[in-house]
């Protein structure tokens, strides 16, 4: 846990000292690569993986939408949402909606990741549900987001929202809620309990 909140307190000091650096741009390229190098070392202390780097340069420059939130919702566990039939229809509600309100389209260029907006790929539809959910009063340790490949071979990003009931999958290829076994993808990395800190499937 000291190691934890050390690294922890690393990355926060590095998040306040890019404020001061002049010139919008030169801030910009010295964040992510300060920012990059801090979780890759917390990464590897931790025993996990490195987060995506655009989600890390989204970080940087947004960093409410990287902030651990406590959410106001009963736990089953330090982990764990009791999931009740009302979250249960709050979860369908939100992924329906986000599915049918944002148009998916694919990253022209360098991989970019953001919240809200009218269009966007898998992985702004997944921070999006994210977003809502935690503005609902979900804690944002019971959702992860999580890279996974389809069986098709496509790389592909989703939310994973963690409940006594098990792992629920948010995803904009489907309206319907499952569970995260029963869809056909292997993950590669998952966010387990903090923004910063991502593990392996097995791992997790």
């Amino acid at each position: 846990m000291k190691i934890k909140n050390l690294i922890v307190g690393a990355v926060i000091a590095i998040m306040s000292a890019t404020v001061s650096v002049a010139g919008a741009q030169a801030k910009t390229h010295l964040s992510h690569f300060k920012f990059h190098h801090a979780v890759k070392i917390a990464s590897l202390k931790s025993g996990g993986v490195l987060p995506p780097f655009a989600y890390i340069q989204m970080c940087v420059k947004h960093p409410g939408s990287c902030s651990d939130h406590k959410g106001n919702l009963a736990m089953a566990s330090n982990r764990n949402v009791k999931l009740t039939p009302k979250l249960q229809r709050q979860l369908a509600s939100i992924n329906s909606r986000v599915n049918s309100r944002m148009i998916a389209v694919s990253d022209k260029g360098a991989d970019k990741w953001s919240v809200g907006g009218k269009r966007g790929d898998c992985e702004d539809f997944a921070l999006t549900k994210r977003a809502m959910l935690i503005a609902a009063g979900w804690p944002s340790r019971a959702l992860s987001m999580t890279v996974v490949r389809t069986a098709w071979g496509e790389g592909h990003a989703i939310l994973s929202v963690h409940t006594n009931a098990g792992t629920m999958v948010l995803d904009n290829l489907s309206h319907s809620v499952r569970s995260l076994s029963s869809v056909p993808y292997s993950v590669v990395a998952m966010q387990s309990g903090s923004a910063f800190h991502w593990v392996r499937r097995n791992d997790s």
